[in-house]
C-alpha cells in the first residue's frame, strides 16, 4: 500500500493497493458511494474533500491483514 500524488493531477491524490489483491473489490463493494476506485489498485481522493477517516482506516487495516484473510471471499469477513 502506498499513497501518491503527481503533478499532473494536482488537485487529486491516491491510494495503491497491490493489483493481484481481492483488496480494492472488497472495498469497492462495501464502499462504492464513499470512494472513487480506478482499475484494481487505487482509490483517488481530491485534496480538497474530506473523507471518512473511519473507513480509511478500516481500508488500511484490511491491507495490512491481508494475508491473514485472503481466503474468504469478503475479506472483512469474521
Amino acid at each position: 500500500m502506498r499513497i501518491d500524488w503527481k503533478k499532473k493531477s494536482p488537485d487529486k491524490y491516491s491510494m495503491y493497493f497491490n493489483c493481484k489483491t481481492s483488496l480494492i473489490s472488497t472495498f469497492q463493494e462495501l464502499f462504492s458511494d464513499k470512494f472513487t476506485f480506478i482499475n484494481n489498485r487505487e482509490i483517488s481522493f481530491c485534496i480538497d474533500e474530506k473523507n471518512d477517516e473511519d473507513i480509511l482506516k478500516y481500508c488500511i487495516l484490511l491491507s495490512l491483514t491481508y494475508h491473514d484473510r485472503k481466503h474468504l471471499v469478503m475479506l472483512d469477513e469474521e
